[in-house]
């Protein structure tokens, strides 16, 4: 009795599911015993033979040998039985999400079944998935042996069928901050994740669109043809994006039509089909993807094929359209997802096209395609839409403007909306950008409580009645707009702000009571551009000197170099700029922190005068300095030196590309430089937009110059029309 009890109160229930017959039983192991123990007792009790099961939890197989509680597995918990029967044959499953599986099925299964068996022992969701096989999917009622024979290891793909309107397959992380790098970038191992998540899908289907709108054979079909109209083309880079995003296992919610709703009405043909699958394949090697990504890759587009050409006998029926989008939303106002990506597409466009606009692109991440489709789903988002926003706290996701830059979108929007029914709706986009758009658009989101630093004009009396808050001056502003009838908004730009009036049905009485009464509180228009004015402010910006003290310089040099560097720190900068300071020689060293600038400063440089020792890590230093974040929105990196570099660890090729992308304007001062040196400074200082190199005998004059930009004019992007842009692509490239 005493053993019985002991027998009971150790052991434990698992319960077993047949993927062949559906059903469960319960059996009793004792603790501590392995897969063997379990399967030992299938049989005892169900008359299966050891060999032929396979027992999955979780997921994954159960490994022999293993004791159950090391593989998670505790009492009544559930265990999948899957039979290996000598006629069965061995199926190699990948699923986008990144697992591979192996599982054995019955040849004579219907694929349907099989789908729905690996979605039970993968513990996947119930949405809609189709089996492929050699580059087509399966048809779902017919039996796997129908389409061929299959051998053992013979890969298949499960894959999702796109319906629109599922939920997000990352919605178990919910909407938490932490969460938007797994959305952005992908859940490990995941098709998704492999191409670079959302950044890598954007380019590839942006070059796929090309290639694809490209191909003779596709534009033979007139009705293909139609992707060439701009609208219809930015809509399609949108949707397509979207649809890759969720099918390779990303975040994404397709909100397009159904496949065979949005392609059967084409007759896209068999030949054409094949045609459109070769440029795949061609963009695929040309972004040298491995073997596996690309056959992953073929095989999710290869599994609309059904749903996207005619069968045999099939004719194509009526073009459906595009239905309204339902409800009084701005989003079903302006006409829903296609508008709205032509306008999200024209606005990126110009701001690229503005050398005087800061948006960074890195070549990998943030490119020309992921940056328009990011902030496509987040203009279609604010407007009302379906579309989801794949990241929204992410820094790399976001276009990250300035105060300044933010204000040339807004006033862009206008222009770049000119396609759409009403000029109305066009005001209704700029107000939406401007009140729920500014902070993921902007890259820090305003600090309403910072103190404003405004030179007001005309006395005590009309600065007294200046607000002396960015909140402050919203509010200020706002009643004004209400007053006059006219929507006044207003945007920080560090200690000053920006004034953008939406004035286009405004009438001249009130046009005149908002220029008035913002005119008191310290705005100045800005010389052009019709209803945009200005809080003139100092001109502060960022100077951080990288002054050379490797041994070369010894003597004349760096006692040239120390006087240069005072001479800008007295003439060109004030108590409103930041000031900074770093040595190198074959070493990078910080001696003064980018920070508010203080007389105190000087006595730091002052002492460059005896520093001279050591090698020279030129290339090294720049692009340590220009990977510094700003303080200001005008930073100058002002390097002295004599160019000879022979320690870096870097190439001159790499300091180039951080120049380019950095902020900083550089500006090179050669101090005794030899020709062949000089050609090298010359080389980097034109790496920025807005470089310089000067002689250290010409500084005065050239540094004129250079910091003069300061206060250029502010000028307005400019937007192409719908119509000049119909050929597709961009300003600036991947």
């Amino acid at each position: 009795m005493l053993g019985a009890h002991i027998a009971v109160r150790f052991s434990m229930k698992l319960h077993i599911k047949s993927i062949k017959t559906r059903k469960t039983f319960t059996i009793d192991v004792p603790q501590g015993v392995a897969a063997a123990d379990v399967k030992s007792a299938i049989e005892r009790q169900e008359d299966i033979p050891v060999s032929s099961q396979r027992l999955v939890f979780g997921g994954k197989p159960v490994r022999e040998g293993v004791p159950l509680q090391e593989l998670g597995i505790q009492k009544d918990a559930t265990l999948h039985l899957v039979l290996r029967l000598k006629t069965y044959v061995e199926l190699r499953v990948r699923v986008m999400s990144g697992l591979t599986f192996d599982f054995d099925s019955d040849p004579r299964a219907p694929v349907n079944e099989v789908v729905l068996s690996i979605q039970e022992l993968l513990a996947l969701d119930e949405r809609p998935r189709v089996l492929c096989s050699d580059g087509r999917a399966l048809s779902p009622a017919a039996p796997l042996d129908q389409h061929g024979p299959l051998k053992n290891g013979s890969l298949v793909h499960l894959i999702l069928v796109p319906e629109p309107g599922l939920p997000s397959l990352y919605a178990h992380l919910g909407v938490k901050p932490e969460a938007d790098r797994a959305r952005a970038y992908g859940l490990a191992g995941s098709l998704y994740a492999r191409c670079g998540g959302i950044f890598g899908v954007a380019a590839f289907v942006d070059r796929c669109m090309d290639a694809w709108m490209a191909d003779p054979t596709l534009n033979a079909n007139d009705r293909v043809a139609t992707w060439h109209q701009r609208a219809q083309r930015c809509g399609f880079k949108f949707l397509v994006t979207q649809l890759m995003g969720y099918l390779c296992g990303g975040p994404q919610v397709y909100t397009g039509l159904d496949m065979a709703a949005s392609h059967k009405h084409l007759a896209i043909s068999e030949e054409e089909w094949g045609s459109f699958m070769r440029a795949l394949g061609g963009v695929c090697a040309e972004f040298a993807l491995p073997a596996d990504d690309t056959t992953d890759l073929v095989a999710v587009v290869a599994s609309m094929q059904a749903d996207c050409t005619l069968g045999e006998g099939e004719e194509a029926p009526p073009n459906p359209g595009r239905a309204a989008p339902a409800g009084d939303s701005l989003y079903a106002r302006c006409g829903g997802a296609y508008p709205l990506a032509l306008f999200a597409d024209r606005l990126v466009d110009a701001l690229l096209g503005d050398p005087s606009v800061n948006i960074r692109l890195d070549g990998k991440d943030r490119s020309m395609p992921s940056l328009k489709y990011l902030f496509t789903e987040l203009v279609c988002a604010l407007a009302g839409g379906p579309e989801t926003v794949t990241a929204p706290s992410l820094p790399a996701a976001k276009l990250s403007l300035s105060g300044q830059d933010f204000v040339k979108l807004l006033g862009c929007v206008p222009s770049a909306a000119d396609h759409l029914e009403s000029t109305k709706l066009a005001s209704e986009l700029a107000q939406m950008l401007h009140q729920d758009g500014m902070a993921l658009v902007m890259e820090r989101p305003p600090k309403w409580d910072a103190k404003l630093k405004v030179n007001v004009k005309g006395g005590s009396r009309q600065a007294s009645a200046t607000p002396t808050s960015h909140e402050g001056m919203r509010i200020a502003l706002k009643r004004v707009g209400d007053e006059a009838g006219a929507p006044l908004l207003y945007v920080p730009a560090g200690s000053s702000g920006f004034l953008l009036a939406l004035e286009e049905a405004a009438g001249a009485s009130a046009k005149a009571q908002w220029r008035a009464a913002t005119a008191t509180l310290g705005f100045e228009e800005v010389d052009g551009l019709a209803g945009i004015a200005k809080l003139p402010s100092p001109t502060d910006k960022d100077v951080l000197f990288v002054i050379d003290i490797s041994g070369s310089m010894y003597g004349n040099r760096i006692q040239n170099a120390t006087t240069n560097a005072l001479t800008v720190f007295d003439k060109f900068t004030s108590d409103e700029d930041h000031v900074g300071l770093a040595w190198f020689n074959h070493q990078y060293n910080e001696k003064l922190p980018l920070r508010p600038r203080e007389a105190s400063h000087r006595a730091v440089i002052e002492k460059t005068r005896d520093a001279a020792a050591g090698g020279t890590a030129f290339y090294d230093a720049l692009i340590k300095a220009s990977g510094q974040k700003p303080l200001s929105s005008n930073s100058y990196l002002i390097a002295l030196t004599d160019g000879a570099d022979g320690h870096s660890k870097r190439s001159i090729e790499e300091a180039e590309a951080a120049i380019a992308q950095s902020p900083w304007t550089l500006l090179v001062i050669g101090l005794q430089v030899e020709p062949n040196v000089r050609q090298t400074c010359e080389r980097l200082a034109k790496a920025s937009p807005d470089g310089m190199y000067i002689h250290a005998a010409d500084a005065g004059k050239a540094l004129d110059e250079a910091f003069a930009k300061v206060a250029v004019q502010f000028v307005m992007p400019k937007v192409k029309s719908a119509d000049a842009a119909a050929a597709g692509g961009g300003v600036r490239g991947m």
